[in-house]
């Protein structure tokens, strides 16, 4: 799941809109559709999500939170290279680690490096 596929999944249902509906109703294919939703595809371009928010009536906010969403689903991390050897291989390992991660392990980290474990989303939801 991304932030992305979060949100229009909540979009979708909050218009008690069944996925094959939505999908007629934006012009795409109910299997792109679905492939967005679980976040295997990731968010359409500009052109995409403002045709998205056009066919959907989207409000301002959701608007906003539709493509904060997206933007924050195609973030890619970068590594600074003046981290040393010791952290890089640190942060790669914990890379792999990731989709294993408990949530009780996410809270002790959130905890330690002093984070919200709530995502955007989450906080916007609020």
């Amino acid at each position: 799941m991304t932030p992305f596929s979060i949100a229009l999944k909540e979009i979708r249902s909050s218009r008690d809109l069944k996925q094959r509906k939505c999908a007629e109703i934006i012009g795409w294919e109910p299997s792109y559709l679905s492939s967005l939703e679980t976040g295997y595809r990731p968010p359409p371009q500009t052109k995409g999500i403002n045709h998205l928010v056009k066919k959907l009536g989207l409000s301002i906010e959701e608007a906003q939170m539709i493509r904060e969403a997206a933007d924050r689903s195609r973030e890619v991390l970068k590594i600074p290279r003046q981290i040393d050897l010791k952290k890089r291989e640190a942060l790669l390992r914990f890379a792999e680690y990731l989709p294993r991660m408990t949530q009780d392990e996410l809270a002790i980290i959130s905890l330690t490096l002093n984070i919200s474990a709530k995502t955007q989303w989450e906080e916007h939801k609020m």
